[in-house]
């Protein structure tokens, strides 16, 4: 077989009707990878522009001055913005009318004061008394007078002041004084008065064919009404000297000759007592006589010892008992 020449692949070119062999290597571009490049420079490109617009954000962001946290509420808040709003002749008018207030309350208060005053230095007037120390109460008014317990010796106990008055009249014909005290509804006739129980129940003899029983009883809730200031302070006094005298008169029964009466043991309540010299009251007058009797029996017992004196003494204790509780 004939052998054919062999062919080789060679590309001529023709340039100015002159063929010449083609030396460049060309270069065949993959479209494919042409368009991953293409994409990747579009990728780049809007990367570089999110990051300038991201870039812009963050200048922004850190050049805008940092907020401060506020303390104050929103009540306080309201109330600047209303206080702004506030009207500045209304706020005048308001303090304007304080302060007129104010001072009329201070002239009310400076009158009343200066009459207070005025009232304390009118002198008495002429033609009638007016005690110093014993300026009287109040119409009305009513004083609470000390309590007082002691023991009695009883001889009657009734509800109606008939009987109490014939029982008294019976004693006294006998030559026993007697005296009586209310206690509620009922009354009770006695005819001494101790400090001690037992003294009591051996005083039961002490007055023929008359059946006596002690009792210990008391004087409370009295009060005086319209005492003047002197006569108040007698009865809280007496109450006191009312106290001594009847121990006086409890020793003077029991020590018999040995008892010794000593004055100065009152001196000092009887020296008040003296010093009290606008006593108005009758009633309050004849109690202070009541007392002074009571004293002046016990100095003649104290010199002979008799039993008459001692119940002469006893009847002036118990007859100033009875007119404090008629108080």
């Amino acid at each position: 077989m004939d052998k054919q020449p062999k062919q080789t692949n060679k590309i001529t070119v023709k340039i100015n009707g002159e063929e010449k062999p083609l030396k460049e290597n060309l270069v065949i571009h993959n479209w494919q990878q042409a368009k991953r490049e293409v994409a990747a420079t579009s990728e780049e490109t809007n990367n570089e522009s999110s990051y300038k617009q991201l870039s812009t954000l963050l200048k922004k962001k850190h050049n805008r001055k940092p907020r401060t946290l506020s303390t104050k509420n929103k009540y306080t808040r309201n109330l600047k913005s209303s206080s702004t709003r506030s009207n500045p002749p209304v706020l005048i008018m308001a303090i304007a009318s304080a302060i007129t207030v104010g001072v009329l309350i201070g002239l009310v208060l400076l009158k009343i004061m200066v009459k207070d005053s005025a009232t304390s230095e009118i002198p008495p007037t002429t033609g009638q008394e007016q005690p110093v120390t014993g300026k009287p109460s109040e119409a009305g008014v009513t004083h609470p007078l000390p309590e007082l317990d002691f023991v009695i010796l009883q001889a009657g106990y009734f509800s109606n002041l008939d009987s109490v008055d014939k029982l008294k009249t019976e004693l006294k014909q006998k030559g026993i004084f007697a005296a009586s005290i209310q206690e509620e509804d009922s009354y009770r006739v006695f005819v001494a008065v101790v400090n001690d129980l037992a003294v009591g129940k051996k005083l039961r003899e002490i007055v023929a064919d008359v059946e006596l029983w002690p009792k210990e009883v008391g004087i409370m809730n009295k009060e005086g009404k319209s005492l003047t200031k002197d006569e108040i302070a007698f009865l809280e006094l007496s109450s006191e000297l009312f106290g001594k005298l009847t121990e006086e008169m409890t020793m003077a029964y029991t020590q018999g000759e040995k008892y010794v009466f000593s004055e100065s043991k009152l001196s000092p309540l009887l020296a008040d007592i003296d010093q009290l010299k606008e006593i108005k009251n009758k009633q309050v007058e004849a109690m202070r006589k009541s007392l002074q009797q009571t004293i002046k029996n016990l100095k003649q017992f104290n010199q002979g010892y008799s039993q008459e004196s001692w119940l002469q003494a006893q009847a002036s204790l118990i007859q100033f008992l009875e007119q404090y509780d008629l108080l």
